[in-house]
């Protein structure tokens, strides 16, 4: 598997000098370790693939002068002059990282089937020359502003994740690097306890604590946690 830190950083920020080859493992498994925890504790992949995620919007209610609700029936697709504006539609995709390089799609339609028939369907990225869809790339979150998504279907897809390094093991290229620090904090975690790497001198309680502490700063800025945004009724993922 990936990781997403190199051997190489983590042996830097552990102050280790020996390239024994029991030492190299212990790091390997440390950041192996690190890597499948990170991406549990952010909810999300890190191999490159293409994803399609499908969501359903209920019934909503656009919001009026002052905030006070008006019917939904009143602002259709077609009616974007309405002096009424149509609250947020937030979206959690089903996976971060998503790359902005590659195209992007977003189709709004009454029915699955209508997703697939330009006739049916509506551009949310070119809804009459306007773009309503912005992103947080590294967050997975669409966001749709003033359109009335109407007990509608929403499909979204992209591709995500990290192209990788060769060598054994291989290591991701592009993350950010809070995303790396992240890494580096677990394995070093990860490491305790380890008599290969430290024999009898293990790390003082104070220093895991130190550490445990800053891994729980970079996961509650980071996790995507969103349970009020429209989640994915079914999600296809391809890797590449």
């Amino acid at each position: 598997m990936a990781v997403l830190q190199s051997v190489d950083a983590l042996r830097e920020r552990l102050g280790f000098t020996d390239s024994k080859e029991v030492v190299i493992n212990a790091l390997e498994r440390a950041l192996n370790e690190a890597t499948v925890v990170v991406g549990d504790h952010l909810r999300t992949g890190f191999d490159r693939q293409t994803n399609v995620d499908l969501f359903y919007v209920p019934k909503t209610r656009e919001i009026g002068p002052a905030n006070r609700g008006r019917p939904s029936s009143r602002v259709t697709w077609s009616n974007l002059e309405s002096p009424y504006t149509v609250a947020q539609t937030r979206f959690a995709l089903s996976q971060g990282f998503v790359d902005s390089g590659q195209t992007i799609t977003a189709y709004a339609a009454s029915t699955v089937e209508g997703l697939a028939d330009s006739d049916l369907r509506y551009d949310l990225k070119d809804v009459s020359g306007r773009n309503l869809v912005t992103f947080d790339y590294d967050e997975g979150v669409m966001i749709v502003d003033d359109f009335l998504l109407n007990v509608s279907y929403v499909q979204v897809s992209y591709t995500s994740g990290f192209t990788t390094t060769g060598g054994d093991p291989e290591v991701y290229v592009g993350q950010p690097n809070w995303l790396k620090t992240m890494c580096e904090v677990r394995a070093h975690m990860a490491t305790f306890g380890n008599r290969v790497l430290y024999d009898d001198l293990q790390p003082g309680p104070d220093v895991l604590s130190i550490l445990r502490y800053d891994y729980s700063a970079l996961v509650d800025g980071h996790a995507r946690y969103y349970p009020s945004y429209m989640q994915p009724m079914t999600t296809t993922s391809t890797a590449i």
